[in-house]
């Protein structure tokens, strides 16, 4: 034990005072210099601060990556545990997840006896019992890639079958050559502007001097309507065919068939319809050129107007028997057209375009000479796209004249055969003609791909909706028996 004494405590209390007055006069001097010398303690110090926050930022991002990767790291090393370290193995142990997969289980069922390594998270209860094996889920992309081929097939071919139909019918390409495949984009019914004449509402007159005009309403512009149709073609494969058919190269060639075959089934139906009156299938088909260009143009509606009440709605036609006194025939055929086609001009409205059936284009071919029989030599007129077609300048028109026939195979169940009906000619002026398909369902692909809940097939529906319109029915006639 030390004893102190006065003077020691007086040396001791002296000590004090002046480290406490040297501590103070430091400090003041240390803050008086960095504010009088804080740039040059910036550019001594500041690299060296730098240095410190770069190395703390490394470290920090090997310690994160570690930990994010040692479940990759243990996998493919191995799980060794403590008491391996001990033993100095050379190889490591592969662990049990890596063992599954080796044999083919991709999610590993889990059970309370199971050891959980470190690196494992806990199985979660009912969630984590399922075991599937890679050779499924192989299967699966398989069955994927097999139906992707064909969705990709019948979107790539949607195009092309929308031109196929236009190029397929005489009367639609020419509609396509005048730009009157018109589409639309929505509506209740397909609307058609026209423009008509009636006698009371006539407010054109002359005049003289301060004669009072007649201003009275006239409105000689209405629109016809038609209605939206619809038609769809499915291509089918069964479950068998896709397993047949497994490689790429094999089902593209299977769906190239089979929508192939779709393609003329729908071309010829919709080339079948086109002639109709739009009556058939319960009233669903399209209103083709017989509603259009009817055989008795004083009864019935055509594009929502009354053909008994509007004289300027109906179209022009002429009987053989009954007005020229005798059937059609190779001997008068010409004199005929000429007079039915005269009976549709206005100025330089006239028909452009003849569209015969079989039996009255032979007609037509044998009332021809040999130098008279000339085909279109334009590119873009149907004599140029592989159509039987001649010209007729009878009445002082030029108008091409196409064969609308032949060799049809069956176009429904019922065994009806495509192509024009017999004993038709119709002169058409295709200005006053359109085909309006819908801009989002112009033979494209319709929905998805649909499989059956109780058949292994899978369905792909390739669709079209619109209708044939007509603003001037009173340019087109019809030269019938």
């Amino acid at each position: 034990m030390v004893f102190l004494t006065l003077p020691s405590i007086a040396i001791f209390a002296v000590f004090g005072i002046v480290s406490r007055c040297t501590n103070f006069a430091f400090s003041i001097t240390t803050r008086l210099a960095f504010v009088r010398y804080s740039v040059q303690f910036f550019v001594v110090f500041g690299p060296r601060l730098f240095d410190a926050a770069n190395w703390a930022y490394l470290v920090f991002k090997w310690f994160w990556a570690w930990l994010h990767n040692r479940d990759i790291i243990h996998g493919l090393v191995g799980d060794v545990k403590q008491r391996e370290l001990r033993g100095n193995r050379e190889t490591a142990i592969r662990s049990q997840a890596n063992q599954e997969w080796l044999e083919g289980s991709e999610t590993r069922s889990w059970s309370p006896e199971r050891t959980v390594k470190a690196h494992e998270r806990a199985a979660r209860d009912k969630r984590d019992e399922i075991v599937r094996p890679a050779w499924l889920n192989m299967q699966r992309r398989w069955i994927k890639s097999r139906r992707d081929n064909n969705v990709t097939t019948i979107q790539n071919r949607s195009g092309k079958l929308a031109d196929n139909v236009s190029n397929n019918n005489a009367l639609l390409r020419k509609l396509k050559a005048k730009g009157n495949v018109r589409p639309f984009s929505g509506g209740n019914v397909i609307l058609e502007e026209i423009m008509y004449v009636d006698s009371s509402s006539i407010n054109a007159n002359s005049y003289s001097g301060y004669e009072a005009l007649n201003i009275s309403t006239n409105s000689p512009i209405s629109a016809a309507q038609y209605s939206i149709t619809q038609y769809a073609a499915a291509v089918t494969m069964s479950g068998l065919e896709m397993l047949q058919n497994a490689s790429k190269e094999q089902i593209i060639d299977l769906m190239e068939g089979r929508v192939k075959v779709t393609e003329a089934q729908l071309m010829n139906r919709i080339d079948y319809d086109l002639y109709q009156n739009g009556t058939g299938n319960g009233g669903k088909n399209l209103t083709g050129l017989a509603a259009a260009v009817a055989d008795d143009p004083t009864t019935g509606t055509y594009g929502g107007i009354s053909r008994v009440s509007w004289n300027f709605w109906r179209n022009q036609y002429y009987r053989g028997v009954t007005d020229g006194g005798a059937a059609v025939s190779a001997a008068n055929i010409q004199a005929y057209m000429t007079t039915l086609g005269l009976r549709c001009v206005r100025g330089s409205n006239m028909p452009d375009l003849w569209v015969a059936s079989a039996n009255y284009y032979g007609f037509y071919v044998n009332s021809l000479q040999a130098i008279q029989r000339i085909s279109s030599a334009d590119g873009s007129a149907t004599g140029g796209a592989g159509f039987p077609s001649l010209k007729f300048y009878g009445g002082g028109m030029a108008a091409d004249v196409v064969l609308g026939g032949g060799i049809n195979g069956a176009v429904d169940t019922s065994g009806n055969t495509g192509g024009e009906p017999t004993n038709h000619m119709y002169a058409l002026n295709t200005d006053f003609l359109f085909f309006r398909p819908h801009s989002d369902r112009n033979f494209v692909p319709i929905g998805g791909e649909r499989q059956s809940v109780n058949q292994d097939a899978i369905v792909k529906l390739i669709g079209w909706a619109g209708n044939l319109t007509s603003s001037g029915p009173q340019f087109c006639g019809v030269l019938v028996a």
